[in-house]
């Protein structure tokens, strides 16, 4: 497989394990680094009782770290599959990447519903 279709599909890869990790921190009860500003304190929390605190960098963290695993799996993958792939290949992986950022958008607007 030349490099840069491993590169191309571990971005793929890493695109996607963000984007899970990122929604799956606000969907489900995953403790996060929240900063509560009128305390100055950090603590991990997996729902805040008040409004004020800000759970954004905790989310932000599980998305990295969501993006760091999905890129490391799809390296591994790569290394066993070494054949070069077709374009239809490289389309779909694209696709999913593309498809995984629209869903964890539409879903912080269906949040955010009623306008």
């Amino acid at each position: 497989m030349p490099r840069w279709q491993r590169i191309y599909l571990a971005a793929c890869g890493g695109v996607i394990g963000y984007a899970v990790a990122y929604v799956a921190s606000d969907f489900g009860p995953l403790p996060r680094a929240t900063y509560f500003p009128l305390e100055g304190a950090w603590r991990f929390v997996t729902q805040a009782d008040t409004a004020e605190p800000m759970a954004y960098y905790g989310m932000l963290l599980w998305g990295v770290c969501g993006g760091i695993v999905g890129a490391a799996i799809v390296l591994l993958a790569t290394r066993l599959h070494p054949a070069e792939l077709s374009r239809r290949w490289l389309h779909l992986a694209g696709g999913w990447a593309l498809t995984a950022v629209g869903l964890a958008g539409l879903y912080f607007v269906w949040n955010l519903w009623p306008f």
